[in-house]
């Protein structure tokens, strides 16, 4: 757990999937999108053989910036509801809908203006969009609720939260206040090719890492923008709530 090899092999392997999500996610209402080849598994095993397992690969990221909650509700029946939502940049568009008090997101700051790529900027279209509600599932059951802020990073936080989970058999609790990383920039002018980590990681893996070629960057022990998730899990019918000691979340039960 938390090993130059583990933490190695989690940043290699979320770039591949970064990338390919940066080639195809667009609006499947107006783009032929190739979901089942992405799918695949064996379009998986191909990719993971792109994976060094001794040395780190570049990848480009995208926009960073955001601003979103999520929270995950389950009751006593064994259903979830995972809801995640953003206006994206503070303030969104800055339209407020007349007579709603509802502000306008601006996520078509997301779409691409290159005309050949299938996130291309054109009317009636939806933005690819960094939001992820999620709910995993154990034989076709819901198993677990997981929702968290944090732009580009969401992703990153949903693996090594599950993970922690399925790997490593953690309750969720301890799953969500494990140290973290995040890949890519967090601002507009930072330098992309960086994994920052939080404090809590041992300064023997950091250095580690960077003598696989990563650029590491040391940030607070509990670093707000890592996510700030919040999460429920079902097992034989017993609910147990995690909440992220880096934002202003809770688990409650009622």
């Amino acid at each position: 757990m938390h090993s130059v090899e583990h933490l190695h092999l989690l940043l290699e392997v979320s770039k591949l999937a970064y990338a390919d999500r940066d080639r195809w996610v667009a609006d499947p209402g107006h783009e032929p999108l190739p979901i089942e080849a992405l799918l695949d598994k064996d379009y998986a095993a191909r990719r993971r053989q792109l994976v060094d397992l001794d040395k780190a690969q570049p990848h480009e990221w995208g926009d960073p910036d955001g601003d979103t909650t999520g929270f995950v509700v389950a009751d006593g029946r064994g259903n979830v509801l995972s809801v995640i939502q953003s206006i994206y940049k503070s303030f969104g568009s800055g339209v407020v809908a007349p007579g709603t008090g509802v502000v306008l997101q601006n996520r078509g700051a997301y779409f691409s203006t290159d005309a050949e790529h299938p996130n291309r900027l054109a009317p009636g279209k939806r933005p690819f969009h960094t939001l992820i509600a999620c709910v995993a599932t154990r034989d076709g059951e819901p198993a677990l609720g997981y929702s968290t802020m944090g732009g580009d990073g969401q992703a990153l936080f949903h693996t090594q939260a599950l993970t922690n989970v399925i790997d490593y058999g953690m309750e969720i609790q301890e799953a969500i206040e494990r140290p973290r990383f995040m890949y890519g920039p967090l601002d507009p002018g930072d330098i992309t090719d960086t994994a920052r980590l939080e404090g809590r990681v041992p300064a023997e893996v950091r250095e580690g890492l960077t003598r696989k070629g990563h650029q590491v960057l040391a940030v607070s022990d509990w670093f707000a923008r890592m996510g700030h998730a919040q999460a429920i899990t079902i097992d034989d019918g017993t609910l147990r709530g995690g909440a992220d000691p880096r934002g202003d979340g809770a688990a409650i039960g009622y």
